[in-house]
């Protein structure tokens, strides 16, 4: 007699109905019938409640359906991004200031200023404002910026106004408070990840009000002046930053200016007596950041500028950016050819005062090895912010700022130098020969105090191939370039 054993896992099971038994299976074959107990547990299977694996994947499936959330409209709205309030003696707005030509050479420095600014963001950043305020010491030198930015798209749209005050300039005698408002809008179309070109149309009005110290001076109406103004730039930016002040890579920005002098009232600020006059500005900076090891670096920086037109840009050469006390020399010459109708500064170049060399030209190197030496040294998370961010500096600069076609141009008016008495009307023009570059170098340290970044260097200038006997001090809250 043969003996058959069917195998239950080869039995097609339902495994949505079925139920366990155990049933003796009947096999039939060409022998006489023997039944055989299976050895596991068998699933009867009953044709009349199988039901089609089809059926059952089209019930269970309803009970898997989810409710789609129908779309609705995003409606912007702002939450903040941060607060800022510290101390600070810079500009908000990075602007030229006026140049006035009574008032001789000098530059006006913001000094100590309450800063406060505030930032809002929607929910995918998409459009952001901005605020910021420069209150002075004496109120009167306020300064405002507000900003909105259009980032939703790959094209960015900034709207920016800004107002400052510069007081007690002297204009021929007499006091002048100068007001300036801006209003710039800005197009921004990066073509990669490091590379953008930006464009901005704006206008800048100014207003001089005479202080009345004088029945003349009582008397004498405002001045306006209205400068439309463009600017193109390319700008590329592959810098990878580091730590605070320390960054590996090249980044770079060419620009050009225009500005179109159109004065109200036939009356300019800047005592010109013409009216639409044109300025053109073009400038490059170029800083490379070479890694040495770890965190230790060489910066170097080379920038240039020139203004050509009816009227032009004065570059002061000299000191360094954010300087606190800064010195001006009132003793370098400004060339009286050129109708000057901005001023601005061209550091750092630290060794001298600010005004060793001026001119509607100026070329600037810089070289900085920059050392943290503590976050070097220490294989280590610093708990002290001072110490994780003292770093030791030794620079070196090299520049000149002229007027005419190069440094060593007759018409530079660094070789000219006018002498005269008061009440005497003989005036004296010495000619001298005069290198037009200077040096300057020295060492520095960094670190970052209750929030600020400090900056302390001591400099030693060289000037027609003389070294200064003694070194100047320099203390700044800014970053370097």
């Amino acid at each position: 007699m043969d003996t058959v054993k069917i195998n239950p896992a080869h039995i097609p099971v339902n495994i949505n109905d079925y139920s366990f038994d155990e049933p003796a299976l009947q096999v039939v074959s060409a022998n006489p019938v023997h039944v055989v107990q299976p050895e596991l547990q068998v699933v009867s299977i009953q044709p009349q409640n199988v039901r089609p694996i089809k059926d059952t994947a089209k019930r269970d499936s309803s009970h898997m359906r989810k409710k789609v959330l129908e779309r609705q409209v995003y409606h912007v709205s702002f939450m903040p991004d941060y607060v800022l309030t510290q101390l600070d003696n810079s500009f908000l707005n990075a602007t030229y200031q006026p140049y006035i030509p009574g008032n001789g050479p000098n530059y006006e420095q913001p000094g100590f200023s309450a800063f406060i600014k505030v930032g809002l963001f929607d929910l995918f950043e998409d459009y952001r404002i901005d605020g910021a305020a420069r209150i002075a010491v004496d109120l009167s030198t306020n300064e405002y910026q507000l900003s909105y930015s259009d980032l939703s798209q790959r094209l960015d749209k900034i709207i920016t106004f800004n107002r400052a005050a510069y007081l007690n300039m002297d204009n021929n005698g007499s006091s002048v408070n100068y007001y300036t408002h801006t209003a710039t809008y800005a197009l921004r179309w990066p073509f990669s990840e490091v590379a953008r070109v930006e464009g901005s149309f704006g206008v800048m009005e100014g207003k001089a009000i005479n202080l009345a110290t004088d029945i003349p001076s009582l008397q004498a109406a405002n001045e306006y002046e209205l400068l439309p103004k463009l600017e193109l730039a390319y700008v590329y930016d592959a810098t990878i930053p580091v730590e605070l002040n320390i960054s590996y890579g090249f980044k770079a920005k060419v620009f050009a200016q225009y500005y179109r002098d159109m004065a109200l009232q036939n009356n300019t600020v800047n005592l010109g007596g013409n009216n639409n006059y044109n300025i053109y500005i073009l400038g490059f900076d170029a800083r490379y950041y070479q890694k040495i090891s770890r965190d230790l670096i060489w910066a170097n920086r080379i920038s240039g500028g020139t203004s050509l037109g009816q009227e032009k840009l004065l570059y002061y050469m000299g000191g360094e950016d954010g300087w606190l006390g800064a010195q001006f020399d009132n003793n370098i010459n400004v060339s009286q050819a050129e109708n000057y109708v901005f001023q601005t500064i061209a550091v750092p170049l630290r060794g001298f005062d600010e005004n060793i060399r001026n001119g509607n030209n100026f070329i600037l190197f810089n070289s900085e090895i920059r050392f943290p030496i503590f976050h070097y040294l220490i294989n280590r998370p610093i708990k002290s912010d001072f110490f994780n961010n003292f770093q030791l500096i030794g620079f070196f600069d090299a520049g000149s700022a002229w007027t005419g076609l190069t440094p060593y141009s007759n018409d530079n008016a660094l070789n000219e130098t006018v002498v005269s008495a008061p009440g005497n009307p003989i005036t004296v023009t010495i000619s001298t020969l005069q290198d037009p570059f200077v040096e300057g170098f020295g060492y520095g340290l960094r670190t970052r105090l209750l929030g600020y970044f400090i900056r302390f260097d001591d400099a030693w200038g060289i000037s027609n191939g003389a070294i200064s006997k003694t070194p100047i001090p320099y203390l700044s809250l800014s970053l370097d370039f």
